[in-house]
């Protein structure tokens, strides 16, 4: 679901009335704010440990 919705709001800015090339800008730095808050929430996750089994 969230796939089709990036990809749909992707489009859209695409085909917008602003233009090709402010709808990739603002594409792109949707992009970077998410990696970015991705980057900074992974520290965040508790990893647990599981022996390996045998």
């Amino acid at each position: 679901m969230g796939g089709a919705l990036a990809v749909a709001v992707f489009g859209a800015l695409l085909a917008g009335q602003a233009g090709f090339l402010p709808g990739r800008r603002t594409s792109l730095v949707i992009t970077v704010v998410v990696l970015l808050a991705t980057a900074a929430a992974t520290p965040l996750l508790k990893r647990r440990h599981q022996p390996l089994a045998e």
